[in-house]
């Protein structure tokens, strides 16, 4: 297994996306572009992933990481640059981007939630279930507080980048 520490740092930062229900290859990703930092093709990090960790049993290849390109670019983790005529490079976003678009998709996604919520709490059949009532009163309370927290945290966060 990896007892180099620059390896080490592509394992524990691949564990932490595969916390967050993400692939391994998107953290894998990110340390190399963190410790090889220039402009990257889809194949030359494919092919570079390959060589640094030949012995992890994970696919690094070209299709993987394109799919892992994706999330990340998603994320707002990585800035992806030129046209699909002449091809893309990819380099890292400003770390304050990603903790930004990370909640921001949180914020999102809840919202979503909130909705479906409150349209289910519209439907007539619901008039006689209170139980039923209470769950989606509380669910969508505690979904809006949620939502303000990471309103007032993306707020502060932005406003501590600008000084």
């Amino acid at each position: 297994m990896i007892s180099n520490p620059r390896k080490e740092l592509f394992m524990i930062l691949g564990k932490n996306y595969e916390r967050y229900s993400l692939p391994q290859l998107c953290g894998w990703i990110e340390a190399l572009l963190l410790l090889e930092p220039k402009d990257w093709t889809q194949r030359d990090i494919s092919q570079r992933l390959s060589e640094l960790l030949s012995e992890v049993d994970y696919s690094t290849s070209l299709s993987s990481v394109n799919r892992a390109l994706k999330i990340l670019e998603d994320y707002g983790a990585i800035a992806k640059s030129g046209s699909r005529k002449l091809g893309y490079t990819y380099n890292l976003a400003p770390s304050s981007k990603v903790v930004t678009n990370m909640f921001l998709r949180f914020i999102s996604y809840n919202d979503s939630f909130i909705e479906d919520l409150s349209a289910l709490k519209k439907k007539r059949q619901l008039e006689e279930d209170s139980v039923l009532q209470h769950i989606i009163k509380t669910q969508i309370e505690g979904y809006s507080v949620f939502n303000q927290f990471l309103k007032q945290f993306i707020e502060s966060f932005e406003l501590e980048e600008e000084k």
